[in-house]
């Protein structure tokens, strides 16, 4: 009687470039484990049993059911939709917990630790599978019932440094929920680490002129700032994990996620983002406004 050869087992990195190459060149387009060295953390306050939600980012070389692996509710998916340059805001909507090899998604981990290995899963690792979602003006959405595209949702497989990013308009999460454009400026050395997602503008840049245009005046401050020592978005010294909350501020491009029924998220004055409506009295932020809770 014949026998099953059994799967092989490949190791991605979230650094190195170089041992990925040598696992796609070997396995590309063949069915395979996956254990992929990247975790998703929530972060733990001081009150036991309570989390705050963090936002990553990935674009996986292989299809990813997460339902398989983690319980209910631990970890949603979004995709981008829309940017509101008005409340300087990336909306992303709810879709559902499989991750389709080549496509980006916004990942918000609610509570615990989340991997990312899988199993017998087709390895792709061609630059061409990677797929782009269009992304549409908000406004011009809203007021006149138009999709205006002003950019792509796209992602990468092999990391892209800030140089190679100049001539391009590439926005990445950063580890406060924000988003700034990659770019040499500050810090020739930064990058995009691989299996990320990132927002590709339409706009083409044009230094702080490029940042004015796209988020205003006062983002212009942060794209300096938030790229000068940064190793990868959503790492502020290249050794810590790139677990973040979500958070708000007026002056710079935040996330708003809006759910399968249709619902959005709450946040505090503080930018932390709060699992469902407030129950306590007070004033919160909903869709980029403070709104006061009797």
């Amino acid at each position: 009687m014949g026998s099953r050869k059994p799967i092989e087992t490949v190791m991605l990195s979230d650094e190195d470039d170089a041992a990925n190459a040598e696992v796609f060149a070997n396995y590309e387009g063949k069915t395979v484990n996956v254990f992929y060295n990247r975790v998703l953390n929530a972060l733990n306050t001081p009150v036991e049993g309570v989390w705050t939600p963090c936002a990553y980012t990935i674009c996986l070389p292989y299809d990813h059911v997460f339902s398989n692996y983690e319980a209910p509710g631990k970890i949603k998916l979004y995709q981008l939709s829309y940017i509101d340059k008005y409340y300087n805001q990336f909306i992303f909507s709810a879709v559902s917990d499989t991750v389709k090899a080549g496509q980006s998604y916004l990942a918000v981990v609610e509570n615990g630790s989340v991997l990312l290995h899988t199993i017998d899963a087709k390895l792709q690792s061609q630059p061409s599978t990677i797929q782009s979602a269009t992304v549409n003006d908000y406004e011009t959405w809203f007021f006149e019932d138009e999709l205006k595209k002003v950019g792509s949702w796209t992602g990468n497989f092999t990391s892209i440094s800030a140089t190679e990013a100049d001539d391009k308009s590439i926005f990445c999460l950063l580890e406060d929920g924000s988003w700034a454009r990659l770019t040499s400026n500050d810090n020739p050395d930064a990058k995009l680490n691989p299996f990320r997602g990132y927002f590709l503008s339409d706009d083409v840049p044009n230094g702080d002129n490029q940042a004015r245009a796209m988020f205003g005046s006062n983002a212009v401050k942060v794209y300096r700032t938030l790229f000068s020592n940064v190793g990868v978005p959503g790492m502020s010294d290249g050794k810590v994990p790139d677990a973040t909350a979500i958070s708000y501020s007026a002056d710079i491009p935040t996330i708003k996620t809006i759910e399968a029924d249709g619902s959005s998220r709450y946040f505090d004055l503080q930018g932390r983002m709060l699992n469902g409506k407030p129950a306590q009295k007070g004033v919160f932020i909903k869709d980029g406004k403070k709104i006061a809770v009797e």
